[in-house]
């Protein structure tokens, strides 16, 4: 039942992840089309191919230059940029300066720009001049075209909430997503501990990627500019990759064995972005590497969860693995389609902090609960008997007996016993999951754990492993389905017994 439950949820969780993708894909274009569409004169003839993004080796200006047709000129008319990537747009009508937007250090991505267009510049037939000036790259994702103001200003308020709005929301979610994690990490004493410093500090990098995502009329200087344009490539890599070793430290203590090329090449990748020489040949070439290698990072990440069965990451893991491979697509294929990774980062930073709340809240009560009806064992900090009656049936009962404890007790004295025993249920409830798993002290040396995981044996190989290394202390165990819990212990009992039997015989 456990496992048709377990793949059941994971079923759920893919099929979510993808319908939300596609929902949210459909949507966007949809709400885009409107946004981007012309309902006056679209100006799609151009002296040259309006590129949608070239990368250049050193700051340049392109120059685009066309002719349109005005049937009836007058007031309130204005041209709309829907998507440019430049640092400054200039715009010349009949040889007359009209209008700027940001300088040659800015970011005028990813605001829409609306210029309104004086009635004494325009005529009948009219010559139309832009001028885009970029650092290491330019382009115009959407044709410009001319409309009534009002609804200019309509078309261009929609594409900022959707793009520019969403990219502050992602920032402040961030922010506030970092704090709680690393709140989290502070306070707290269980085995997802490091989990929460790892996606902490992800969040905290993709806080610093995000900047190159807001609209900037200036950033100051040359310098300044690279900067956030180095941010914006390194900093996403790294995020990944805390997020894949956050992740790690929810599985068994065996390394994968990508583990070590990821803690390898992702600090060379972002030394290299971050201190490199600020050249734009060689940032544009960095672009090009750390896109392939965000590829390799999320399929690794997708395999990790897949691999162990991280059922309750399925959703945030897989809907920002769609979000990224959207925006690369975009970004590789030169569509004019909108990048939807800022939205996957809102979901997953969302989805994230709601998660470890809702963890927070369920050990908090269950806290309350414990000291209220005196449930632990004031010795070890585990529970005591007395939770069993509590506890719903389901699950895997597993007992646990220490290896020549009295002897110990004998030898050593009672005070280094209990010293043992405290030590021994600290190693145990490392390796369990708090607010999920039970782990029970039943009398003297016996103690036993009631758990959900698919995977006892590398559970309990990973503890004894510890158990012995850390404090030289060997224990036999047993377990057995927990349907009712006299039943199950008399197996598991008796499994305990026939193991310890058989490795008497073997020495």
């Amino acid at each position: 039942m456990r496992y048709l439950k377990a793949q059941g949820d994971s079923i759920f969780y893919i099929l979510l992840s993808i319908v939300l993708s596609v929902l949210l894909f459909f949507a966007l274009n949809l709400v885009f089309e409107f946004a981007t569409s012309s309902e006056g004169l679209a100006i799609m003839q151009w002296n040259r191919k309006i590129p949608f993004y070239e990368q250049i080796n050193s700051p340049s200006k392109l120059e685009l230059e066309t002719e349109f047709v005005l049937k009836s000129t007058g007031n309130n008319l204005a041209i709309v940029f829907p998507k440019v990537i430049a640092n400054r747009l200039e715009i010349y009508i009949n040889g007359y300066f009209i209008g700027a937007f940001g300088d040659k250090t800015g970011n005028i991505w990813p605001k829409a720009l609306v210029q309104e267009l004086p009635e004494w510049v325009l005529k009948e037939n009219n010559n139309l001049k832009i001028v885009l000036y970029g650092t290491v790259g330019y382009g115009m994702s959407y044709y410009p075209y001319i409309t009534e103001l009002s609804k200019a200003k309509v078309k261009a308020l929609t594409v900022e909430i959707l793009r520019n709005n969403v990219s502050l929301i992602a920032l402040g979610a961030a922010i506030i997503i970092s704090y709680i994690l690393l709140f989290a990490f502070a306070i707290v004493d269980t085995p997802d501990k490091k989990m929460y410093l790892n996606i902490g500090l992800a969040m905290v990098f993709t806080i610093f990627s995000l900047i190159q995502f807001v609209y900037r009329e200036t950033s100051g200087t040359l310098f300044a500019y690279l900067i956030f344009e180095k941010m914006a490539l390194v900093f996403p890599i790294f995020g990944l990759t805390l997020i894949y070793f956050g992740l790690n430290e929810s599985i068994p203590r065996k390394v994968p064995k990508f583990r070590r090329i990821v803690l390898i090449a992702s600090p060379l990748t972002f030394a290299a972005g971050l201190f490199l020489s600020n050249r734009i040949k060689t940032i544009n070439i960095l672009s090009s590497v750390t896109e392939l290698y965000a590829v390799l990072l999320i399929f690794l990440t997708l395999f990790l969860i897949v691999r162990y069965k991280m059922v309750q990451y399925y959703f945030p893991i897989i809907f920002l693995s769609l979000m990224s491979l959207q925006t690369l697509y975009v970004l590789i294929n030169n569509s004019p389609a909108e990048l939807m990774i800022v939205y996957g980062r809102i979901v997953f930073s969302l989805y994230i902090g709601t998660f470890t709340i809702r963890k927070f809240k369920n050990i908090s009560e269950i806290k309350k609960f414990l000291e209220q009806e005196n449930l632990i064992d004031k010795l070890t900090g585990a529970y005591n008997r007395k939770i069993i009656e509590y506890i719903r049936p389901g699950g895997t009962l597993i007992i646990l007996d220490l290896d020549n404890f009295k002897e110990i007790n004998d030898k050593y004295g009672h005070i280094y016993g209990d010293e043992l025993l405290k030590r021994f249920a600290e190693v145990i409830k490392r390796h369990i999951r708090q607010g999920e798993d039970y782990f029970i002290r039943l009398g003297g040396d016996e103690f036993c754990i009631i758990t959900n995981s698919l995977d006892v044996e590398t559970m309990m190989e990973r503890i004894y492993n510890t158990s012995k290394n850390e404090l030289g202390l060997s224990f036999s165990y047993g377990y057995a389905p927990m349907k009712n819990f006299d039943e199950a212990y008399a197996v598991a009992d008796k499994v305990m017994y026939e193991n310890k039997a058989l490795l008497k015989k073997q020495k």
